[in-house]
Formats: C-alpha cells, sequence, structure tokens
C-alpha cells in the first residue's frame, strides 16, 4: 500500500511540475494557438509519462492499472488548469483592465476603462487579427476574398454547439449569438 502511494505522490508531482515547465520552455512552440499546443503537449506529456509509469509497474509489484489511472487524473487535471488559467489570461478582458489598474495604481471612469481596452488591448495587441488567424487555423472561418471573411460549416457546427451549451451552464448567450451591430461595410473589391 505504501508502493502505491508513493507511485502517485511521484507521478502527480512530476505530471503537474513538467507541464508547466513544458509550456515555460515553448514545447511544440510550431502550434500557434496556445490552446492547442496546451493540448498537444498535455497529450505528448501524457504519453511519456503513461510508458514510464507502465515501466515502473512492470518492473515493481504495482497493478499497470495503476500507471492508466494516474495519466488519465493528470490529463484531467492539466487540461482543466489549462483552460482555467492560462488560456484565459491568454484571452480575458478583465484580467487585462485588472492587470493596467494593478500596474498604474489610480482610479479611472467606466469610459477610461473602455478607451485603454480598445487601444491597448484590441489595437496595440492585434487582438482582432490574433483572432481571426486563430479561426482560419481552425477552420472555423475562411477568407473568401482579399478583405473578406466567412463562417464555415464547421464554424456554423461550432456555433450550434455553443448555443447548446451556453444555457446548460447558465452562461449568458451574448456572445454566441449577439445582437446586430450597425457598421458601415466596407466596398469588396
Amino acid at each position: 500500500m505504501k508502493s502505491i502511494f508513493l507511485f502517485y505522490l511521484i507521478n502527480i508531482c512530476i505530471g503537474i511540475l513538467i507541464f508547466p515547465l513544458a509550456m515555460y520552455l515553448q514545447l511544440l512552440g510550431s502550434i500557434s494557438i496556445y490552446f492547442y499546443r496546451g493540448i498537444a503537449v498535455v497529450a505528448l506529456l501524457a504519453s511519456i509519462q503513461l510508458l514510464g509509469a507502465l515501466f515502473f509497474t512492470y518492473k515493481s509489484k504495482i497493478s499497470s492499472a495503476h500507471a492508466i489511472a494516474i495519466t488519465a487524473l493528470l490529463i484531467c487535471f492539466n487540461v482543466n488548469f489549462l483552460v482555467l488559467v492560462p488560456v484565459s489570461l491568454d484571452r480575458s478582458i478583465s484580467v487585462y483592465l485588472l492587470g493596467y489598474s494593478y500596474n498604474y495604481q489610480e482610479p479611472f471612469t467606466e469610459q477610461e476603462l473602455e478607451s485603454i481596452f480598445l487601444k491597448g488591448y484590441m489595437n496595440d495587441k492585434n487582438a482582432i487579427a490574433r483572432r481571426i488567424d486563430e479561426q482560419l487555423k481552425s477552420g472555423n472561418i475562411k477568407k473568401i476574398n482579399e478583405t473578406q471573411y466567412q463562417l464555415t460549416d464547421r464554424g456554423k457546427r461550432f456555433v450550434r454547439f455553443l448555443r447548446w451549451v451556453a444555457p446548460i451552464y447558465g452562461v449568458s448567450d451574448e456572445f454566441v449569438s449577439p445582437k446586430p451591430v450597425l457598421i458601415q461595410k466596407e466596398k469588396t473589391p
């Protein structure tokens, strides 16, 4: 029983420490979409850890089922952490505004915060261009000419899925079913 406890403890420590280290060291850095890179790193590390754990169980009296269980547990933990922390940091309006307020330790009006966000995040950080690139690579949109993009069938399925999931989790559907915004359309080439 003590050896099983140590097996889990060692594997949990390794699995939890290796994932952030791999992300920090840009393992699989050629994958430009942060979420996809994180999932690929989790899968790669889980495969390596499973092989190591299976080798250990082969050499000891511990059942190989424990190697599979610890790997599944670590996949769940690391994917949840990826989604809750780094992916949120990469995409979060709230985190940007909190960080800005922390850096500049002064009060801001709502209008000032909106301006700070639009200039500092949307414009200076190329937020829209980054999201367009992400969605092109994900296959959710396609470029139809030099200046225009269109939702693909895959993108439509994804939006339908989000619209189905949002009410189940009590999440507002404002982002997946937005009201029309009046804009001046550019003339197509």
